[in-house]
Order: structure tokens, then C-alpha cells, then sequence
């Protein structure tokens, strides 16, 4: 690995340290990238660890949240334009609605609880800050 995703990896270490995962939770991403070393080659997987998984499985949680968050963007500039406000709140409504499901539907997908899901965001959050 470069320097920089060392030190990339070595600053997603103590987000996830002082994120609040639960030692279930850490045995869970231990188990994955177990099974993700057994799935590929041993040279693909040379560089795999355990900061390199959880950050890949939070940046898989958000990119669903995000989709969702950048269509509620960019209808309210839509709505601020059009001053249509009753539809607004049936939109926002629906949309919150189905990027809930979808979030849910993720964890299930991933086999975690919709907590340690909001969690990966979190994390995929406080690495950009």
C-alpha cells in the first residue's frame, strides 16, 4: 500500500475505534473479511484488513442514504422555484418513507442490524470530517 492510504486506513482506525461499534458487531466485519480473504485469490486479498472491510461496507451504507439524499436536494430547489408546497410534503414524506425501507432493506441484505447500518454511515460521515 501507499503512504497514503496508510494513512487514509490508519485515520478510518480511530473513527472506528471511537464509533461506538459493539464487540458483536467488530466479530461480525471479522467473520466478512474472513470469508472475503476465502472468496479471492491470495494475491487480490494480500491487502485486505479489517479497517480496509468496515470502510468499504460504510461507504457501501451511505451510498444508499446519499441517493436519497441528494434527491430531496434537489427537488426542494425545485419546490423553492415553483412555491407548490402541499405536493412538497407528500414528496418529502414518500421519499423518507422509501429511503427508510430501502436502508432497512440494505441490512437485512448485509445481515446486520439497521443500528449497526446508521452506524457505517455515521462512520462514512466523520471520515470526511
Amino acid at each position: 500500500m501507499n503512504a497514503r492510504t496508510e494513512h487514509r486506513l490508519n485515520k478510518i482506525e480511530v473513527k472506528i475505534k471511537s464509533n461506538g461499534f459493539s464487540k458483536s458487531e467488530l466479530l461480525y466485519f471479522r467473520v466478512f473479511h474472513k470469508k472475503t480473504k476465502k472468496t479471492f485469490s491470495e494475491k487480490s486479498s494480500e491487502e485486505l484488513n479489517l479497517k480496509s472491510i468496515v470502510a468499504v461496507l460504510s461507504n457501501n451504507s451511505f451510498s444508499v442514504a446519499s441517493a436519497y439524499i441528494y434527491t430531496l436536494i434537489f427537488f426542494s430547489l425545485g419546490y423553492l422555484f415553483t412555491d407548490d408546497y402541499s405536493s412538497a410534503v407528500y414528496f418529502y414524506s414518500a421519499t423518507f418513507i422509501v429511503g427508510v425501507v430501502h436502508i432497512i432493506y440494505n441490512s437485512k441484505k448485509n445481515k446486520l442490524h439497521i443500528i449497526t447500518e446508521l452506524k457505517l454511515i455515521k462512520l462514512y460521515l466523520r471520515s470526511y470530517f
